[in-house]
């Protein structure tokens, strides 16, 4: 049976602007990246030392530093949230019950400045709230800037030359060199409890640094472990690869 405009309201993903939801923010769009590569020949150590002989230049010349460093903004994303039943710890469809299909989620509502957090708290989710039902709960998309971060990697380089054409090449690859630590993650979901069987009851926030901690602490547990996956935290255990050393040896002909 042929159905009219009127007849898709309310029928799954008939209901949802598309062009809204996915909006056009992608979640790798990142402001601001900066790349800068060098590269030094060592001048010849062999006559500064005064073992300007074969073996002295063969071993301390043709010494070469490079590097790459890079900088870079972080990534956009778009926090998530989950909602509790009153008295229970069974989750809400909350694709069913806001957009009444199960193939997509509703998306946060700005309802203050949740950037404005500062410290160890990334964003604040009292400037977030649960879109009213019956709307299309889309919400903005990707419209929370994540940490920024960089990249130190650094290479020293020795040409053994045997002939003209054939040569050892050996090489000490360091990447992040001084094991700096460096995060780029933040537990961007919220965790709501449904404080009655209605909407109008309202909600919590039950995951929030200090309510995880006061969760530790009373099953006898370090407090820290409750702060570390508290909502809009930077996450403190997940980090960047720290200090990777490689040797290599390649040979030219």
């Amino acid at each position: 049976m042929a159905r009219t405009a009127g007849n898709l309201e309310n029928q799954g993903l008939f209901s949802s602007n598309w062009q809204q939801y996915t909006g056009y923010v992608l979640s790798n769009d990142r402001k601001h990246v900066f790349t800068a590569s060098y590269t030094y020949d060592i001048p010849k150590i062999s006559h500064a030392l005064h073992f300007n002989n074969g073996f002295g230049r063969r071993v301390l010349d043709d010494w070469r530093f490079a590097g790459v460093v890079t900088a870079f903004s972080g990534a956009p994303y778009s926090p998530s949230f989950s909602i509790q039943q009153a008295n229970s710890t069974t989750s809400v469809s909350l694709g069913n019950v806001f957009l009444g299909t199960g193939d997509l989620t509703p998306r946060l509502l700005v309802t203050g400045s949740p950037n404005s957090a500062s410290g160890p708290v990334y964003f604040d989710a009292s400037g977030l709230g649960i879109p009213a039902l019956g709307s299309n709960g889309t919400g903005p998309r990707n419209f929370l800037n994540g940490l920024g971060s960089f990249a130190n990697d650094m290479s020293l380089i020795k040409s053994i030359k045997i002939t003209e054409k054939h040569a050892f090449e050996l090489r000490i690859n360091a990447f992040n060199p001084f094991n700096q630590v460096r995060r780029i993650n933040t537990n961007t979901s919220i965790q709501y409890k449904a404080n009655g069987p209605t909407y109008a009851n309202g909600f919590t926030i039950i995951n929030t640094g200090a309510q995880l901690a006061a969760n530790q602490v009373a099953a006898g547990k370090p407090a820290f472990q409750g702060y570390i996956n508290g909502e809009g935290l930077v996450s403190l255990t997940n980090v960047q690869p720290m200090r990777i050393i490689e040797l290599g040896l390649r040979f030219r002909f």
